[in-house]
């Protein structure tokens, strides 16, 4: 694969098509963290700063990892919205 081809596409197509199994399964987990000067150069933002640390891990149908990723994120820049999706009882 070559950069120009992939960029644009989402990781869990490209691991998807170079493993042959399908991701199934991604947990996200969020904290609050303050903006050590390393972070707060590279988001240019204060020292101190409070960020939004998210972890996703995600796998593969057989159970296997096949990515974790962490996101750096200044809460004034964002938005999160969450949604579920529940099954009906009574068939309505």
């Amino acid at each position: 694969m070559v950069w120009a081809d992939v960029e644009h596409q989402p990781i869990y197509s490209i691991l998807e098509s170079i493993s042959g199994i399908a991701v199934t399964r991604a947990d996200l987990a969020i904290r609050a963290q303050k903006a050590d000067e390393s972070l707060a150069s590279a988001l240019h933002i204060k020292r101190g700063a409070a960020l939004l640390i998210m972890e996703r891990t995600s796998y593969f149908t057989d159970g296997r990892c096949c990515d974790r990723t962490t996101f750096f994120i200044c809460p004034e820049r964002c938005a999160f919205v969450l949604s579920g999706v529940f099954k009906s009882t009574n068939g309505r």
